[in-house]
């Protein structure tokens, strides 16, 4: 990995920003609207589940892999999108941990670029990203054929290995320093993730994670209050506003950017 380039923060998403799990937050709103079976959230969470606990078994993943595919075939992008968007500030926003809220915050004090790495669908984590006012965004790719529908094809899986093939594709984009850069994670999956930053840090780790931080002195954060992003007495059109606010904040906080790395110590233990 090169030096030259900017700092970045990469947050995985599930269980480190947010309280939930993204797909599966949103899979109970596609049967809820009648585009998947319960069956089929079943089958993909028992495949996630073995992953998650025998992470070194590459059948288990490629079964993962092909259920999420084909839990979104014969869907379009558009009706994906449609039941992301409506149900965003339901199910999401309530579930933002204010630990990583204010975390996020720091880094974009600091001048760091914040990046949201994600095994969800892109069509999922792009507004979470947007929404958290997140730099940059990479999520797991599904196919989409000629009609628009979803194949059941995965063209990229982010997870695990492909976290680290999306950092460095981003950094051919925009340079960054891996050296002096972030990240944060809460699962055994996203080691590869971590080892690639010279700040790694693990958040509300499961059991394989919390045993390798400890043997590699990595900082442990433990993250336990979500609250909603936004008030929920907040009119919509302000709640607009506020995210319209968000985002052009994002793309000039770099150059009003002053140092803010003695947050960012003090929230680290030593």
């Amino acid at each position: 990995m090169g030096t030259a380039g900017e700092v970045a923060a990469f947050f995985d998403l599930d269980h480190t920003i947010i309280a939930t799990s993204a797909s599966f937050a949103f899979n109970a709103e596609f049967i809820r609207n009648g585009m998947m079976s319960r069956r089929t959230l079943a089958k993909t969470a028992v495949a996630k589940l073995a992953v998650e606990v025998v992470p070194s078994e590459v059948g288990d993943t490629q079964r993962a892999m092909d259920l999420a595919g084909n839990a979104v075939r014969g869907m379009t992008r558009a009706e994906v999108q449609r039941v992301v968007d409506e149900t965003l500030e339901e199910i999401i926003t309530p579930k933002v941990f204010t630990e990583a809220k204010e975390l996020i915050a720091d880094h974009r004090r600091a001048g760091h670029s914040v990046v949201v790495l994600s095994a969800a669908a892109s069509e999922m984590v792009q507004p979470i990203a947007r929404m958290l006012g997140a730099d940059q965004f990479r999520g797991t790719e599904l196919e989409v054929g000629p009609d628009g529908q979803y194949t059941g094809a995965i063209s990229f899986y982010c997870w695990a290995d492909g976290k680290v093939d999306a950092m460095r594709s981003l950094a051919e984009k925009a340079p960054v320093d891996f050296s002096a850069s972030y990240a944060y994670s809460d699962s055994d999956s996203d080691i590869p993730m971590l080892g690639q930053v010279g700040h790694p840090v693990a958040v509300n780790p499961n059991r394989l994670l919390r045993r390798e931080a400890v043997e590699r002195g990595w900082p442990i954060l433990e993250f336990s209050k979500p609250t909603p992003l936004f008030p929920s007495s907040m009119p919509k059109t302000m709640r607009g506003k506020l995210k319209d606010k968000l985002d052009n904040s994002a793309i000039t906080t770099r150059a009003k950017a002053r140092t803010a790395m003695d947050a960012l110590n003090q929230r680290r233990p030593q």
